[in-house]
């Protein structure tokens, strides 16, 4: 009992100090957007319900997408693959991304040029 205990805090803890994205990390990169929120989360929903599951999630001055897919990595349940924040204030709209393991930064890369090719309008 003591040693379940002790593993239940030790877990605990690690989601604590990681911060409220844990387990997901920040891609780092913040893309400047040429079009409104609005559009930018449709657009990035059809994309991703290409290859997936695409969950919008309203947000504080924008939305969130949480992305997963069953095929793509081996039938993971629970927290999504990727989370796309598309955020707008006043003079731009801006998307940044987190993402976990098994997803790396040259898929999440991929997968913003594809939607460039479609729909998603890059700021120069």
């Amino acid at each position: 009992m003591t040693r379940a205990l002790t593993l239940l805090a030790a877990l605990t803890s690690t989601a604590a100090i990681a911060g409220p994205d844990y387990p997901h990390r920040d891609w780092g990169q913040t893309l400047a957007l040429d079009m409104t929120a609005t559009e930018a989360t449709a657009c990035m929903a059809r994309e991703l319900d290409r290859q997936g599951e695409a969950l919008i999630v309203p947000a504080e001055g924008g939305s969130d997408i949480d992305f997963s897919s069953d095929a793509m990595f081996g039938g993971a349940v629970g927290e999504p693959w990727i989370r796309f924040q598309i955020r707008e204030d006043d003079d731009a709209t801006t998307l940044s991304a987190l993402y976990r393991h098994p997803v790396n930064k040259r898929w999440i890369a991929r997968v913003l040029r594809n939607a460039e090719k479609r729909c998603l309008k890059v700021a120069a």
